[in-house]
């Protein structure tokens, strides 16, 4: 069975790859690293859920992430953990599809409308795919904990 918590190495190799700005590539490896951390933290919910409720109620359709974040914001043990990993997707579709990113206080719901009109930031950038990591780790180690005691 696969480790999804190895895409979260992933994206911390990526971002560390980075780190001198002058690396050929830096922007595609942040991109990178913002996408595995999200999904790395995306699978930890899912497993905690299936664990959980004993069944598999994701179909493997893009509606799965809506699915899961449904299920945990219901779950005050859960609720936050909803909240952060909605976060998260955004910043992972924003690096997934957007041409620009912006800095974190500037993404909202209508990330793609004010995106598009401004350019690559790249300490903002940086501190992006580095926000991502942190909240990915803080998700994985509260679900972590909370599928001990089930």
């Amino acid at each position: 069975m696969f480790n999804w918590n190895e895409f979260l190495y992933l994206a911390e190799e990526y971002y560390e790859s980075c780190k001198d700005q002058g690396y050929k590539n830096s922007e595609a490896r942040l991109r990178c690293s913002i996408s595995r951390a999200y999904y790395a933290a995306y699978h930890a919910g899912r497993r905690y859920i299936i664990k959980k409720q004993k069944y598999n109620p994701f179909e493997g359709k893009p509606e799965d992430h809506k699915t899961l974040t449904e299920i945990l914001k219901y779950d005050p043990l859960t609720s936050s953990i909803a909240a952060a990993l909605i976060d998260l997707r955004l910043s992972r579709n924003e690096a997934d599809y957007q041409d620009t990113i912006l800095p974190q206080s500037k993404v909202s719901s209508s990330i793609s409308k004010l995106a598009l009109s401004r350019p690559v930031n790249r300490p903002a950038f940086h501190q992006k795919a580095d926000q991502a990591l942190n909240k990915a780790r803080k998700i994985i180690q509260k679900l972590e904990e909370l599928e001990k005691n089930l």
